[in-house]
């Protein structure tokens, strides 16, 4: 029952109890032939070599696993840490984003995660939670130095996809400035720019869905976005300024006239302004990537000057900070089991994404062959039953359990092992919850639906009963009625009713008429389910 004991200790003691002492290793396993000391009080019994196939011995489990004896056929497995699969656990789990990795639960807080992009591991750091965007997981692109000329609104940077001092990408909001390969490789839905003048951090967010970041600036195309004014002023502060016209804003911001371009603001991602009501002599900006008169050597922040500024002129050098949360339909690996459930998924919305197909991974007498995947907010299509055997199956990444259905454990419970507690509408989906909680083998589902709302209360359990029969307890439905007491392993039930007073019956739900019979020549006066003496 103890998946890490491989042998054990029995002592006697003088109560008549015995001392059991289960331990993680053999006395022949390397090292630990000097621990089997002389103790006559003690009997040690450890598991042959060839029942746990000397595997763990051996240690076969990378990277920091846990190796358990006695499983598969192999005769052990690895319980891998977070980060790391295959049956050795020698293999990184591949995620190309930080929401990807906290997904996989590989990331449950702010930390640094490897994100596998073109094949290459890259360390960065995760941001969980709200950095001043919203609540998100939030994947490090950019961070932007406004003192110096490394993206400057001309440099090859934003046109490329070369990486730019990488061990930056892992020292969160600091000043070393860093381009990822996140910048070419991951898709988004929203973007979370930050600038810290003064030890102050300010967000905004921008709310668009694309590839990645460089397909919406390496062509030099202009974008529009519409967070207006205020906003774009927010990042600076309480000194954010710009004139009055214009207001042009997005991506790839330059002025609209071939003569003004070499001699007026340019903004990879912000807005500028202009005191004339056109887009051509801009005089102010605020945004990340910018260049330009009239101090071209400020590529981070605000440059305010000329006439109808709304708060004066200013030139300000920020640190800027480019995050974006993942576009959760791009880029993701992606699960689809045969089982039953009504949402289907609509196949157009997945072209080009990593699928594969685990074919019947449920095995139920009365469950229905349907499909389903394992994902939120997935659209419905007729088309789905026909189009999904093109999907390749990868048995190495599908889960198999046979649930035997049989009769003859219904009116018993598993008990002390209940991993987690759902409200199911039928057996069928408590067995699917099994699946899905990889550490479920077995569960016990409420045959009666408690309240009005027709749910069965369904329990997954970590072991099965075979090796747990003591913890297999009728009992605890309490079977037996007024106030019986219930006594386990008697008659073909499995269980027997001690009736109190005034009941009989298997389950002592039959009410005795004590009056009836007169016993001692008592005078009686007969209630419901009770009798009182006359004396």
């Amino acid at each position: 029952m103890e998946p890490n004991c491989v042998s054990y200790n029995l002592g006697n003691q003088r109560s008549g109890t015995y001392i059991c002492e289960l331990n993680n290793v053999t006395h022949d396993h390397t090292g630990n032939k000097d621990h089997l000391v002389e103790d006559q009080s003690y009997i040690y019994s450890g598991a042959k070599a060839s029942e746990i196939c000397s595997n763990c011995k051996k240690t076969p489990c990378k990277n920091n696993a846990t190796c358990q004896s006695g499983f598969t056929k192999k005769g052990y497995r690895c319980l891998c840490t977070a980060g790391y699969k295959g049956q050795t656990c020698d293999e990184a789990v591949a995620v190309s984003s930080c929401k990807e990795a906290y997904d996989r639960q590989i990331l449950s807080e702010s930390g640094i995660v490897t994100l596998h992009i073109d094949s290459k591991p890259t360390p960065v750091f995760c941001h969980v939670g709200d950095v001043g965007c919203g609540n998100g997981i939030w994947t490090p692109v950019m961070k932007i130095d406004g003192n110096k000329q490394t993206f400057h609104y001309d440099s090859d940077f934003w046109r490329d996809k070369s990486e730019y001092n990488l061990p930056a990408g892992n020292t969160g909001f600091d000043t070393a400035e860093t381009k990822l390969p996140t910048y070419w490789n991951t898709s988004f839905s929203k973007i979370c720019l930050g600038m810290k003048i003064n030890q102050e951090l300010r967000f905004i967010l921008i709310n668009t869905k694309a590839d990645s970041l460089y397909s919406l600036i390496a062509d030099g195309q202009y974008r529009p976005t519409s967070l207006g004014r205020d906003t774009w002023k927010s990042l600076i502060g309480a000194q954010g300024s710009l004139q009055r016209y214009c207001n042009k804003e997005g991506f790839n911001l330059e002025p609209e006239s071939a003569f003004w371009k070499s001699r007026a603001s340019k903004a990879r991602i912000g807005i500028f302004a202009n005191n004339q009501n056109n887009c051509r002599d801009v005089d102010s900006r605020i945004g990340f990537g910018t260049g330009g008169p009239h101090d071209d050597t400020n590529t981070c922040g605000i440059h305010a000057s000329g006439h109808t500024l709304d708060n004066g002129q200013r030139s300000i050098k920020a640190m800027g900070y480019i995050l974006k949360n993942l576009y959760k339909y791009m880029g993701i690996e992606l699960f689809i089991t045969g089982m039953r459930c009504s949402k289907l998924i609509d196949l157009d919305a997945f072209k080009k994404k990593k699928i594969f197909y685990c074919p019947s991974p449920l095995r139920i007498d009365d469950l229905r062959e349907r499909h389903v995947i394992f994902y939120s907010d997935v659209k419905h299509s007729a088309n789905y039953h026909k189009a999904i055997e093109k999907f390749p199956s990868d048995p190495e990444k599908c889960r198999y359990l046979e649930f035997k259905n049989s009769r003859m454990l219904d009116g018993q419970r598993l008990v002390n092992h209940v991993i987690q507690v759902n409200d199911v509408k039928d057996r069928e989906l408590c067995a699917i919850r099994c699946f899905m909680e990889p550490n479920c083998v077995s569960y016990n589902i409420e045959i009666k639906p408690k309240g009005n709302d027709g749910t069965h209360r369904c329990e997954l359990n970590d072991v099965t009963h075979v090796g747990n029969s003591n913890d297999l307890n009728i009992c605890v439905t309490n079977p037996c009625k007024n106030n019986a007491t219930c006594h386990s392993g008697y008659a073909d039930k499995g269980y027997r009713c001690l009736c109190t007073a005034g009941f009989k019956g298997q389950i002592c739900d039959e009410d005795i008429d004590e009056c009836a019979t007169e016993k001692n020549k008592v005078q009686c006066q007969c209630y419901l389910q009770q009798y009182q003496r006359i004396l």
